[in-house]
């Protein structure tokens, strides 16, 4: 039984951390081929940290 919840953990952990390092990517490539202007370069940081903190209720 403990074998089973541990596997399971360790799945869904490495399941956020692909998932977070998707959007990181994303985000980053995103800023760095656009030019941002000052009010998106706080917004786009702002929302992708948003949805880093709300996947944590999913």
């Amino acid at each position: 039984m403990a074998d089973r919840i541990s596997s399971r953990r360790g799945l869904t952990n490495s399941f956020f951390l692909t998932l977070n390092m998707t959007m990181t990517i994303v985000i980053v490539i995103t800023s760095m081929a656009s030019k941002i202007t000052s009010e998106s370069g706080i917004f786009i940081p702002a929302v992708a940290l948003l949805l880093m903190c709300g996947e944590c209720f999913l």
